[in-house]
């Protein structure tokens, strides 16, 4: 179970500090080691709590069908207000 763990974590967290970090690096031209460093930890202290919320949810509600129904509705949901959020933006 630990190795499950540490791989979900670091399947999203270290992509994203790259990106974060390559983004970072664009716009002011530089990045330093303590700046790095931070990043990594905070992505990875990010990534690892994102799991154990997301299992912690999956053990509450995902356990009957009505749980699966409302959270499939609120994923739903958060996407069409997202793709709006992000359609008035452009």
């Amino acid at each position: 179970m630990p190795a499950v763990f540490l791989k979900r974590t670091l399947m999203w967290s270290i992509p994203a500090a790259l990106i974060f970090m390559a983004l970072q690096y664009h716009d002011s031209g530089k990045i330093n080691v303590y700046t790095l460093a931070a990043t990594l930890v905070a992505f990875l202290l990010w990534g690892g709590a994102l799991e154990v919320l997301n299992s912690w949810w999956k053990r509450t509600f995902c356990t009957s069908t009505f749980g699966l129904y409302a959270s499939a509705v609120f994923w739903t949901a958060l996407a069409i207000c997202l793709f709006v959020f992000f359609y008035r933006m452009l």
